[in-house]
């Protein structure tokens, strides 16, 4: 439902910065990646869908991901927001 994005958004807005740049190179291996929103306390990643009927919990690509995003940052807390393209009716987890 569109109320539920505009709460969403709005607890953006308690989040104090938008769009981190994290970078880590381990070995022969190079993480990077930007974080959705995010402040001292949590970590918010949001994704699109064409549908959320079919998202009963997270993907696990993206729970790789944010978990990723917070070993990087050394944030310990994490949201994954889904938005539906069409009426950006969202789910979050």
């Amino acid at each position: 439902m569109f109320s539920s994005f505009v709460q969403d958004v709005q607890r953006l807005d308690t989040l104090n910065k938008t769009e981190l740049k994290v970078e880590k190179e381990f070995e022969d291996i190079k993480l990077k990646g930007r974080v959705a929103a995010y402040n001292e306390e949590e970590i918010i990643e949001l994704k699109t869908c064409s549908s959320l009927s079919y998202i009963r919990k997270p993907k696990e690509e993206n729970v790789i991901q944010l978990n990723a995003y917070m070993g990087l940052t050394g944030i310990h807390n994490g949201k994954l927001i889904y938005i539906q393209k069409n009426n950006f009716e969202s789910k979050t987890f």
